[in-house]
């Protein structure tokens, strides 16, 4: 589970921030375009082996400032 909090909109890319596990002292941040291309900006201290930032790419929905990522 991840939470997620949009930073900024730069032209036609979302600046993201994602938390795993809620913790906002673990802080990634991804980039989202309009048109679908993404890319990671920095990696969560917390993040071993980019569990979280593939499931904050794949699961952000642009359409929200804030939200949850929950996976099984």
């Amino acid at each position: 589970m991840l939470k997620y909090k949009l930073l900024e909109k730069v032209g036609k890319e979302f600046i993201y921030a994602y938390y795993p596990e809620g913790k906002e002292t673990s802080a990634g941040i991804v980039g989202i375009s309009e048109s679908g291309n993404k890319r990671l900006i920095s990696e969560s201290e917390a993040d071993f082996g980019g569990r979280y930032a593939y499931h904050a790419m794949s699961g952000i929905n642009t359409d929200k400032e804030s939200g949850t990522v929950a996976w099984y």
